[in-house]
């Protein structure tokens, strides 16, 4: 496996893995990980602001639901590609896309993979 395989994998398993414990937690404590104390806590990191401007409750059960979604549908993506199926670097490349919404971490891990995953692909191809 080369290196930039394994890049792609680990940040990909560090945000679908966060994305899946986070709605479990959700899901099993109608809550998200928030701070416990400071100023800010409590309160939802800045992608909360994001989603509700489309008009989605970030504390729903829906964007509950949808944290847990995309961590399982991701860790599917990111099975298939370490088992070298060749479609499954689309899933690779749409998954961080739909979740740039993710601010701020998400977004940067997120644009990393789809950087390394182009690269891969154009350097694949010479």
């Amino acid at each position: 496996m080369t290196i930039v395989r394994m890049a792609i994998l680990i940040l990909s398993v560090v945000e679908a893995g966060w994305f899946l414990i986070e709605g479990i937690r959700a899901l099993t404590t109608g809550n998200y990980y928030t701070p416990k104390a400071g100023k800010y806590k409590g309160q939802l990191g800045p992608w909360a602001k994001i989603v509700g401007a489309v008009g989605v409750d970030p504390r729903s059960l829906h964007m509950r639901s949808t944290f847990l979604i995309i961590g399982v549908i991701w860790f599917f993506f990111i099975i298939c590609f370490a088992l070298q199926i060749a479609w499954a670097w689309l899933g690779m490349v749409i998954m961080p896309i739909l979740t740039l919404w993710y601010w701020p971490v998400g977004t940067l891990l997120s644009i990393m993979q789809v950087i390394i995953l182009l690269y891969q692909a154009i350097r694949d191809k010479q």
